[in-house]
């Protein structure tokens, strides 16, 4: 008896030290992957452009040197036409790529830690975030945004058309009515996203406590109601069907720093306060008495995370749209690997979830023309990248850009003319990739229901 008491809790012993060294390789190989993820994806694209100059990119324009750190920046100084140059490099770099990355990156980060914060409270790992109602509830207000043209209100309100009159400049009037767009499109979805929140936590509140059963009905009968509303405006808008139908898929193509200034500290925030109820969670996944029996006012810790999670899920739908089973995927890939403590899956998921989104976006933008973005990177690759001994020695091998022009020939015979080049949006990609990845999970829950394990 003895020794199968010592035996088991060897076992158990080496599990849990092999779960802690996968835990550490995790966290290094994902901010390693973070770091790289963020240097490639800044510098590919039809505009390619090396990493060392990202650096001295960066400390020309962001960090004010005048001449930066090597010769190319002097050249630029005094030469018209490269500094021109420069400034379209600039441009696409730190006002173009980096917003969208970090958007993503926090837009990922957010749906994911929510979703596993979901699957605890309702014990169940096919939960995700959207479960609430919350994206229903984003929709109806963005499509009325969209509907009612709040934006041109908005601009009247806050003088905006007075201020482009007198500045008489077309282009800040362009952008001023882009971004008063954005905003009041984000400001409506958040607003209809707390309202429908509040609503769920009204109707599951009985007797001082939330019901969790009563919590997920009131989300899914609410969730019913708000998209029927959303759907009777774009029937009666149907100007406006376009843009309310590319919303509700979700997207980054028009991702700007205003986004990633509201959105970023908001998820950074939000995130670290769940962090530090991982272990009430763990916890409460048990059930409510032994979590109460263990010192868990389960209550308190769960009215905090449902407002923490209503607010990080409708800040994140509420720039770029509803993305769909982000929340589900990236949970369970990690869970995988190190296990249900919370403590170490947050974290984890969360830095996962932030590079699958922006790789997601990135597969978005490239896909619907690979041809011609592959010619720009292989013709690219050996010309600026390695020494002239290697470059020549490889073109003797493999004449690359050969290889690039035949490639971009035949994927762009593939791909209609139509849609050539178009940026597709980034839920379309996740929701081929989560279909398939939701019926996988479905089909191991049944079979284990069936194994009675």
């Amino acid at each position: 008896m003895s020794n199968s008491i010592e035996n088991s809790g060897e076992k158990i012993e080496k599990k849990y030290l092999k779960r802690k060294i996968v835990t550490r390789i995790l966290n290094i190989s994902l901010i390693l992957a973070s770091i790289f993820t963020l240097i490639f994806l800044l510098s590919v694209g039809e505009l390619h452009i090396i990493p060392y100059d990202l650096i001295w990119l960066f400390f020309m324009y962001r960090l004010g040197v005048p001449f930066a750190v090597n010769l190319m920046g002097m050249i630029a100084y005094f030469n018209y036409e490269f500094y021109t140059i420069l400034e379209v490099m600039n441009a696409t770099v730190f006002d173009t790529r980096m917003p969208r990355i970090l958007l993503a990156f926090a837009v990922g980060m957010g749906l994911s830690i929510t979703g596993i914060v979901m699957q605890g409270l309702f014990k169940n790992p096919l939960a995700d975030s959207y479960i609430l109602g919350i994206s229903s509830g984003a929709g109806l207000g963005a499509t009325i945004a969209i509907t009612f043209n709040l934006a041109m209100l908005f601009q009247v309100w806050t003088f905006t058309n007075m201020l482009t009159f007198y500045t008489l400049d077309v282009g800040f009037a362009s952008y001023i009515s882009n971004f008063m767009y954005s905003i009041t499109i984000s400001l409506c979805s958040f607003l209809f996203s707390c309202i429908i929140t509040f609503l769920v936590y009204y109707l599951a509140k009985g007797r001082g406590e939330i019901s969790v059963e009563t919590l997920l009905l009131s989300g899914i009968a609410l969730s019913f109601i708000f998209v029927s509303i959303t759907q009777l405006f774009v029937l009666l808008s149907r100007e406006q069907i376009h843009q309310t139908f590319l919303w509700g898929i979700g997207g980054f193509s028009g991702a700007n720093w205003v986004d990633v200034i509201i959105t970023g500290p908001v998820v950074i925030a939000t995130s670290s306060i769940l962090l530090l109820y991982g272990n009430d969670i763990n916890v409460m996944v048990f059930g409510d008495d032994v979590a109460k029996s263990m010192g868990t006012d389960v209550h308190k810790s769960r009215k905090i995370l449902i407002v923490l999670v209503s607010i990080e899920t409708a800040i994140c739908v509420a720039f770029v749209g509803p993305i769909a089973f982000v929340g589900l995927i990236c949970p369970q890939i990690i869970r995988l690997l190190v296990g249900n403590d919370h403590r170490k899956l947050m974290p984890l998921a969360a830095l996962f979830g932030g590079l699958f989104l922006v790789w997601m976006d990135f597969i978005a933008q490239t896909i619907l023309d690979p041809g011609n973005y592959l010619n720009v990177y292989l013709n690219n690759l050996v010309k600026i990248h390695v020494d002239n001994l290697i470059q020549d020695y490889l073109n003797n091998i493999i004449n690359i850009p050969v290889v690039g022009e035949l490639l971009a020939k035949v994927l762009n015979n593939i791909i209609p003319q139509k849609i050539m080049g178009a940026d597709l949006p980034v839920g379309i990609i996740t929701s081929l990739i989560g279909g398939p990845f939701f019926i996988i999970l479905l089909l191991i829950k049944r079979k284990r229901i069936f194994l009675g394990s």
